[in-house]
């Protein structure tokens, strides 16, 4: 009976090291690349051939209008591409914190409706730098659930090639992620959903160490 008492005492006494040293088995870096689609800085534009008039006093309006009638041929948005890194708490490994940097960037040609000649040529970018925090609803080694929160900066620059007039603005920013999953163990694959700076939709593919 004592060494019944014994050997259950000391497996009980060996679940949490276990579970603790298969815990720390797990990476606790990752490096990811990201690329995401539709973000707050820039929803997704498929180009919606806004018209705008501009008339000079030496013309008629039925010059002006044959002249300078112009629309959106479409943009040229391509995905937010963002680099991330993150490192697991130490306690529990339930949180993980880091810091995300992406970039953006939209071409917009604006061209006359009568001779098919551009006129205005608009290119929008953002340079962003968002700290984060992660946490887990499942945390495995080769799969893991989590959502994720971020707040941060995003420098802005809009330059007309027609004037050569740009601008620059610094603006607050952030993401929110309702739902990611990665898969794989060191090398590893992930999807995100959420709202933000980097996109309502987000892919990426990262390696842990």
């Amino acid at each position: 009976m004592k060494k019944t008492c014994v050997f259950l005492l000391s497996l009980l006494l060996a679940f949490p090291v276990a579970g603790r040293a298969q815990a720390d088995d797990i990476p606790r870096n990752e490096i990811m690349l990201g690329m995401g689609f539709s973000t707050s800085n820039m929803p997704w534009s498929l180009g919606n051939e806004y018209d705008y008039d501009i008339m000079y006093a030496s013309d008629s309006p039925l010059k002006t209008y044959r002249k300078l009638k112009v629309y959106e041929d479409g943009s040229e948005q391509s995905p937010c591409f963002s680099v991330g890194y993150r490192r697991d708490v130490e306690w529990e490994r339930w949180f993980a914190y880091g810091l995300t940097v992406s970039y953006e960037r939209e071409k917009c040609d604006w061209k006359e409706r009568l001779t098919g000649r551009t006129k205005v040529t608009d290119i929008e970018s953002y340079f962003t730098v968002m700290p984060t925090l992660r946490f887990y609803y499942l945390r495995h080694r080769g799969f893991r659930m989590y959502a994720e929160a971020g707040i941060g900066a995003s420098l802005g620059h809009e330059k007309f090639h027609y004037s050569n007039y740009s601008r620059d603005q610094i603006k607050l920013t952030g993401q929110l992620t309702a739902f990611g999953i990665q898969v794989g163990k060191r090398v590893f694959f992930s999807t995100e959903l959420g709202y933000g700076c980097l996109g309502v939709v987000r892919m990426g593919l990262g390696c842990r160490f």
